[in-house]
């Protein structure tokens, strides 16, 4: 099921740079990819990220399945977690432009990518939704 929540448990910060370089007396476009990171606080998950990871679907996909579904997100990454203060950190490099839903699951450790049908226990209170853009800004949520 697809639903959207945005509260304050999850912060992002995105950096998307455009490049030129000249070649032959030519100038070309050479990116097309973004950087976006962030910061998961201690009350996301019910307390514990340990176990967590931050999943990236496209915005047109009908469910957030799981790694080894027919609705798999684009990528992911595991959560950094600082235990001194039980929050986190994460970054996704080369991401092509574009939107993305951004799902925070809790029990990440337990999706299997050679199968589907894992359950995924996702925060809820945890889904935003990013624009990438060929401008070169950072992005708070």
């Amino acid at each position: 099921m697809k639903k959207k929540a945005i509260i304050g448990l999850l912060t992002l910060f995105s950096t998307v740079c455009s490049a030129t370089e000249t070649y032959d007396d030519r100038t070309m476009q050479i990116t097309a990819y973004a950087t976006l990171n962030g910061t998961v606080h201690d009350m996301a998950c019910e307390g514990n990220i340990n176990d967590a990871a931050v999943y990236l679907y496209g915005t047109e996909t009908p469910e957030y399945g799981d790694l080894g579904s027919d609705y798999a997100p684009y990528t992911f990454t595991a959560i950094d977690v600082d235990t001194s203060i039980n929050e986190g950190t994460f970054e996704v490099n080369y991401l092509p432009l574009g939107t993305y839903d951004l799902v925070l699951v809790c029990n990440a450790h337990e999706d299997d990518f050679t199968r589907g049908g894992d359950i995924l226990m996702l925060d809820e209170n945890v889904v935003k939704t990013v624009l990438l853009t060929p401008t070169c800004r950072t992005i708070s949520f």
